[in-house]
């Protein structure tokens, strides 16, 4: 397997060596979605509040009688009523997060259902959004979303990012690199998606044919 060295000493720096490619057999490869995944949590951890601080602010607004013309409980306290959305954002959503991250209400909505508080269909109120676990008097159940959300993510990740992930793995250990494996599996993707168009434009042509 290769690995390529990009720390240098300052003595290498100074006279502009390159350091040599170097195989290494012990060392832990992390492909390119891996790395990207950890710098965008770095950049959202600057930005965004951590999910279980975003349900406790959201909890505590809700919970706040100074609020409830904007948003409050529902009637039997087991859901979240938006009732001035303009108004929420334009002065109570800045209290989640930093104005640069919340742009407007919609994103709002977005993390709610992203943390399992769902819209409820069936409401007089059009933003209304519920959880079992989310329930007035009850802040301490806020963690049993959170534990639910991230198995979600821990499930999303082994069905969809692990298996390319040890595939690209696997693709090193013969000696490629992470780049070419990209840049094939990109490539028959382009290969399979020229073929399902070459099947539907014959499927078409037939198709005219035999209305003639």
């Amino acid at each position: 397997m290769r690995v390529y060295f990009s720390r240098l000493s300052s003595p290498e720096k100074e006279r502009g060596e390159r350091i040599e490619e170097r195989n290494c057999s012990d060392l832990r490869v992390t492909s390119p979605i891996e790395d990207m995944a950890r710098a965008r949590a770095r950049g959202s951890a600057r930005r965004n509040l951590a999910p279980l601080e975003f349900l406790n602010k959201t909890y505590q607004m809700v919970d706040d009688p100074s609020t409830d013309s904007v948003i409050s409980w529902g009637q039997n306290g087991n859901s979240i009523i938006v009732l001035d959305p303009e108004e929420f954002a334009r002065n109570l959503i800045f209290r989640l997060c930093p104005p640069a991250s919340y742009t407007n209400f919609q994103y709002f909505t977005l993390k709610l259902t992203g943390y399992g508080l769902n819209k409820v269909e069936q409401s007089e109120h059009e933003w209304e959004f519920a959880n079992g676990d989310f329930v007035r008097g009850h802040p301490e159940r806020l963690k049993n979303i959170i534990d639910i959300y991230r198995a979600r993510l821990e499930s999303l990740y082994e069905l969809h990012c692990k298996p390319t992930i040890d595939r690209m793995r696997s693709h090193c250990r013969a000696g490629g690199s992470a780049v070419t494996f990209f840049k094939e599996r990109r490539e028959g993707r382009y290969r399979e998606l020229r073929e399902e168009r070459e099947k539907e434009a014959l499927a078409n042509s037939l198709e005219n044919q035999c209305n003639v």
